[in-house]
């Protein structure tokens, strides 16, 4: 397996991701997470949400990895107590550093570093220079932008926001509503944050949008205006399909 920081961090081909497979791994990261948060008999907080824990196997199936600085929590309870600060800097929600109750939500923090880093391709964790004096987080610089060119309505907004390399081949909804996520889960108001399951559910409504204009959605338009060669290219379409429901398909596990 490979972590996420080798793929979509890096300049050039093998290890590139496309978008396709950057939605798919955000939605996989996301079940994780929500399962760690609200699934588990104790629920877990990983504490440690970054590019290098999230590896992929062959078939960029994400895999959440070291937990060595996660916490259990009693179902039901609503923070936990730590001695010190658990993470990686970057991607560490600002209640650590307020010396605040720590709760689930800070995992959602890191998640929204990350798949911002995902849209955009680069760390976002470093500091750049705005008008030749004052310094700036690139993640601080990056919402704001975001948010500035969402509330001003832009129509070219995404494809400033995006990884150039992607080269304009992306889902634009898709692409949108993972800045939109991402931006909500980097919230300072740690109560602004979304939990873990909403994420999902979020992303899920948008994950079947890429067979839209399918060949099978086009062969059901026709068969209204051609009845009969629409009834024949549907059994055409369902026959083939029938096809490769039986083909054998490779079984990909994750490796410990």
């Amino acid at each position: 397996m490979i972590n996420t920081d080798s793929w979509s961090l890096t300049p050039l081909p093998p290890n590139f991701l496309g978008w396709k497979e950057r939605f798919k791994v955000a939605i996989g990261i996301a079940k994780g997470l929500a399962y760690l948060h609200h699934e588990c008999l104790e629920w877990v907080i990983h504490c440690d949400v970054k590019p290098e824990n999230i590896l992929l196997d062959s078939n960029f199936e994400p895999k959440i990895a070291d937990f060595g600085l996660a916490k259990l929590s009693q179902r039901g309870s609503l923070s936990s107590m730590f001695s010190r600060i658990r993470g990686t800097k970057g991607y560490l929600a600002p209640e650590w550093a307020l010396n605040l109750p720590i709760t689930a939500k800070v995992d959602v923090y890191s998640y929204g570093v990350l798949i911002l880093e995902m849209v955009k391709g680069i760390r976002l964790s470093s500091w750049v220079v705005e008008d030749s004096e004052d310094q700036e987080a690139e993640l601080t610089r990056f919402v704001r932008v975001a948010k500035k060119k969402i509330r001003c309505g832009e129509d070219q907004w995404m494809e400033d926001m995006l990884d150039p390399r992607l080269e304009g081949q992306f889902s634009r909804n898709q692409a949108a509503k993972m800045v939109e996520i991402g931006v909500s889960c980097v919230e300072e108001d740690r109560s602004k944050r979304p939990t873990m399951d909403s994420v999902v559910q979020e992303l899920l409504e948008c994950a079947d949008e890429s067979h839209a204009g399918s060949p099978h959605t086009k062969i059901l338009h026709l068969s209204f205006k051609c009845p009969f060669l629409g009834l024949v290219l549907v059994i055409s379409a369902i026959v083939s399909l029938c096809k490769s429901l039986l083909e054998p398909h490779p079984v990909i596990f994750a490796m410990e």
